[in-house]
Formats: structure tokens, sequence, C-alpha cells
């Protein structure tokens, strides 16, 4: 048996991984044997409220100029995923990461000399619970899952701006730890960042699940570190061995003994 990352093949042995994850045999739903379970932040217990897009164009018309909604997420979206390959952001309190992001997402579209009036009231925007929704039924479901038995926690990319967001939404109490990668000074995929989860848990890698909506950095990251994963997404894709995907977290709830 072997995984498939990005094009590598990665042995079983390798990894001493021992997938925990069985198979009801009537349903074909993958039921996973753990005792502790992760949640990524952005994107899967949280989302931005209306979307990133509307809270960038009403920064926009805020220095008297407008841009299409869309629009705007689309350039976000594509300069995110610039300057995060940049690996270059783990430094600092993540305002040079983010500034990057918001001057490439605006470049073009407005005065250089707004740029940064603009960056510090979306920096100050996405610091606090008013900008952000919670997934559907995550608040109902993670209790659940916490009055069963299970151990939670968070395991985001983010910066400690988080904290606040969740203390914000009403759901810090739900977690029993809150790992944030800007604070830990490595971030996922890589495995030191899912190594540490397990210390400080006190837990095998075969007793964890994590929750996330990237392939690379959740659940191809979980999988390298012997973990078991759950991809966070609406539309199916292919998955790597040893994957499972959900699109609410019922469905999650449904993937537990």
């Amino acid at each position: 048996m072997v995984f498939r990352f990005r094009g590598n093949l990665y042995f079983l042995r390798r990894f001493s991984f021992q997938p925990t994850a069985k198979t009801n045999n009537l349903s074909k739903v993958p039921v996973f044997q753990v005792s502790a379970i992760t949640i990524d932040a952005a994107g899967t217990l949280i989302v931005p409220w209306p979307s990133v897009g509307a809270i960038y164009a009403r920064a926009l018309k805020g220095v008297g100029m407008t841009a299409d909604e869309g629009t705007l997420d689309q350039r976000f979206r594509k300069s995110f995923a610039e300057v995060a390959s940049l690996k270059e952001h783990l430094k600092g309190n993540g305002q040079d990461f983010w500034k990057k992001v918001v001057y490439k997402t605006f470049e073009g579209i407005c005065p250089e000399e707004s740029l940064e009036s603009i960056f510090q009231e979306l920096w100050q925007t996405f610091a606090n619970g008013t900008s952000w929704r919670l997934a559907e039924d995550s608040r109902e479901t993670c209790l659940q899952w916490r009055n069963k038995g299970y151990r939670l926690a968070i395991l985001s990319n983010n910066d400690s701006r988080l904290r606040n967001v969740l203390q914000d939404l009403g759901v810090v109490d739900l977690f029993e730890e809150i790992f944030i990668s800007y604070e830990l000074g490595f971030e996922k995929p890589s495995a030191e960042i899912f190594r540490h989860v397990e210390k400080t848990l006190g837990t095998k890698s075969s007793d964890m699940l994590h929750v996330g909506d990237s392939l690379s950095r959740d659940v191809e990251g979980a999988l390298y570190a012997g973990w078991n994963s759950v991809l966070f997404a609406k539309e199916s894709c292919k998955l790597p061995e040893g994957a499972a995907r959900a699109s609410n977290f019922r469905e999650i709830s449904e993937m537990l003994p």
C-alpha cells in the first residue's frame, strides 16, 4: 500500500503509519478510531463574512474607489498563493505577510499611497468576530464530540488574531488547545507542527484526526505525519489513500464511532 503526494510515492512503512479507519460496509463511509480531533480555522471552522471580496471592496470604497467583489476575491486568492509560496511569512506577528497580500491584491486598482490605510483597516477588520462566521453546525457538532470524550484542538496556519476571533464567536472554550503557526514558528504541512501537537496532547499519530480545507497543507500534511485526515470541501476531488472528504460537520460525525 502506498500514498501518492503530488506525483511522489511514499511507502507506508516509511511513515510507520497504521491506518485506524475502518469502512462501514453498508454505507462505505470510513470510520476513524481516534481519540483527538484537530480542526483548521479559516475555511473550515470559520469563514469570512460576507466574503473576502466584499470586505476588500468595502475597504476600497473607504478611499473613494470601487471594484467588483468577485474580481477582488479572485485577485486575493491568487495573491495569497503567490505570497505564501515565498515561505518567508513565519516572521513577526503576520503583518508583513498580510501587507504583501493586500498590496498585491490591489496592485493597479488604487494609488500606492492609499494601500497602507487600506491594509490597516483590513488588518483590524479581520481581527474580530464581526467579519467571520462559524461553519454550519460546527459549534453543535464540536460540543457533541467533546461530550463523547474526544479531545479537540485548533490547528491553524494563522496569526494570533485568531484567538480573539474564536473568543468573539464563542467557541474558544470548546478546544483544549489552540495551535497557531505564527506562535510556533512552523506550519502545515510540515511534520514538525503535527509532532508538536502530539507532544503537547500526549497522543500517538494513529490516535489523531485532522480536518481542513487544504489538500496539500491539511490532508497531505496530516497523512505524511501518520495522522488520519478529512478534507473539508463541498466538491469531490481525488484524495490520497487513507483520506476522506466531508462537506459539513455532520458528515464528519458519521465517520466517528
